[in-house]
């Protein structure tokens, strides 16, 4: 089984890239900060988004894991699961890690000690963001879901504002949910202007990977 994408879907992805806009400002939050998925896919994922350009320079990677650690723990996990990749096949392949582009990333880089279970521990988070992005506008919340059999994601608006102020019931967040917060600039977005926006990042989006 071939690892690695063709030269064309290579090609491809490459010009669409380059074409595209740098994305506005944002946060992203990754549960389960210390897991496989987000050492093998998603913070490599970023690494290239940087590397073509493509990330504000107000971007920020909040780590969010029950296990304890410090910063500067994870940024050296990470770092570590990067220098793996060097030299190797399968969903990651570089040659050499580009050490400026990897500062940059790790420089934006917090973490958040929490249990998905506590609700205490969305507070610590809400208030860590807040801090990051004091345009956010967490009434018009939404969490993009995928629908079973299909690529596509349903939209269902949450009001994180009164769930966080315990006036509304919670809403579960199941592994793969994206809950995007609109920043004053997108509060109108349609699913698919989001869904568009999500693949470069805008507002604060929280991708929960499979543990």
């Amino acid at each position: 089984m071939n690892d690695r994408p063709d030269s064309s879907a290579a090609a491809k992805g490459a010009q669409q890239t380059e074409s595209a806009a740098p994305a506005p400002p944002c946060a992203m939050v990754i549960f389960g900060a210390a897991g496989d998925l987000t050492k093998r896919l998603v913070v490599p994922a970023l690494y290239n988004l940087v590397q073509a350009g493509q990330l504000s320079q107000h971007f920020q990677l909040v780590g969010f894991d029950h296990n304890a650690r410090s910063i500067e723990q994870w940024r050296k996990e990470l770092t570590g699961a990067m220098e793996d990749f060097v030299g190797q096949g399968g969903e990651f392949h570089v040659d050499a890690i580009d050490q400026s582009a990897w500062s940059w990333l790790t420089g934006r880089m917090s973490y958040v000690q929490g249990d998905i279970n506590d609700a205490g521990a969305y507070t610590q988070l809400r208030d860590h963001l807040a801090g990051l992005d004091k345009t956010a506008s967490a009434g018009k919340s939404k969490v993009l879901r995928k629908s079973p059999g299909s690529v596509n994601r349903t939209e269902m608006p949450v009001d994180l504002k009164k769930i966080l102020a315990g006036q509304a019931s919670d809403v579960s967040l199941y592994p793969n949910d994206i809950l995007f917060i609109p920043t004053s600039g997108s509060k109108n977005a349609s699913i698919k202007i989001i869904q568009a926006l999500l693949t470069v990042g805008t507002g604060i989006a929280v991708y929960g990977p499979r543990y």
